[in-house]
């Protein structure tokens, strides 16, 4: 049974690989999401807490999606004076990067601890830059790799330096965390009733249904953050049904062949598979209802 759930397991890890791009490309963009941090410990660098400064992030490619650099030997003196009219857009634009890095002219305004997200194709390197024009600063990072299809950094300046570091944090991993067991208990919940319908009541089918669906859900469970890694959430969607097909045809193999024995009525093999597919078809629609509300449950946190 554990060999049947992992080779299907590996499969999907394996499509999922070669078709990501693919899928990808629909619906949703990937992005950028950078959480500032200790601007108030970073008063006495770059003006008090609570002033407002401003964050883009500068590409190493002159262009991306429709955000472009604007490169001022190829404008006309009037031109070039007139976009320095805004203020802050000037500044950004002065900005001259020691690696050639450039500002494309997408950039945010922030106050006190706070994040901004490049949502529409962000570049894939590129450096953090903060300016402060309180009084006249900017604070730049390293070279950065966007390294998944939502891609999420953290840039403390506490210190005065623009420390970066990828991933989310511990909130953020506790929230994906409760996430994941609220999903599997509510599924395995659900099947377990429509099990009693069935008339599988005994502790021995009980065992083996609670199991099966342990081992199946965590398997969903890792091929759905794959998916989502790479390709985002439609990606994941796509790749839901796909899951949710290997693990009622897994499922189905095994309730075939052990539930009938455990049993009192010794119930058939069809009844097995009958009661794979109703309770399926009851925790793909409640599962699909869970992914959306609660498969990125930590990006509410970001906003409380």
């Amino acid at each position: 049974m554990k060999r049947l759930i992992v080779s299907i397991f590996f499969s999907l890890t394996t499509l999922i690989n070669i078709s990501v791009i693919a899928f990808a490309d629909c619906g949703p963009k990937y992005s950028v999401t950078i959480k500032v941090t200790g601007v108030e410990s970073a008063k006495e660098y770059y003006g008090e807490a609570g002033g407002v400064y401003y964050a883009t992030l500068l590409s190493k490619a002159i262009t991306t999606g429709p955000a472009f650099a604007y490169i001022e030997d190829e404008h006309s003196a009037d031109e070039v004076l007139k976009m320095h009219e805004n203020k802050i857009w000037s500044a950004l634009q002065s900005y001259r990067d020691a690696d050639g890095y450039y500002y494309l002219g997408e950039h945010w305004e922030l106050s006190g601890d706070d994040l901004f997200c490049w949502g529409y194709y962000p570049p894939n390197e590129f450096k953090i830059l903060l300016y402060f024009p309180e009084t006249g600063q900017y604070l730049v990072s390293g070279p950065l790799e966007r390294y998944a299809f939502t891609a999420y950094f953290t840039a403390d300046i506490s210190d005065g330096a623009l420390n970066v570091s990828k991933g989310k944090g511990a909130v953020d991993f506790l929230a994906e965390v409760i996430a994941f067991f609220v999903r599997v208990a509510i599924t395995i919940g659900l099947e377990l009733l429509v099990a009693l319908w069935f008339q599988y009541r005994s502790k021995k089918a009980v065992k083996i249904i609670l199991i099966t669906n342990i081992i199946t859900q965590v398997m969903l469970n890792i091929v759905l953050n794959i998916a989502n890694f790479k390709g985002g959430i439609i990606t994941a969607a796509m790749f839901y049904l796909l899951a949710e097909l290997a693990v009622l045809a897994t499922e189905a193999i095994i309730y075939a062949i052990k539930l009938p024995k455990a049993t009192e009525n010794c119930t058939g093999a069809v009844r097995a598979g009958l009661y794979a597919l109703a309770a399926n078809t009851c925790s793909f629609v409640a599962g699909g209802f869970l992914t959306v509300i609660l498969f990125n449950m930590s990006d509410w946190f970001r906003y409380i």
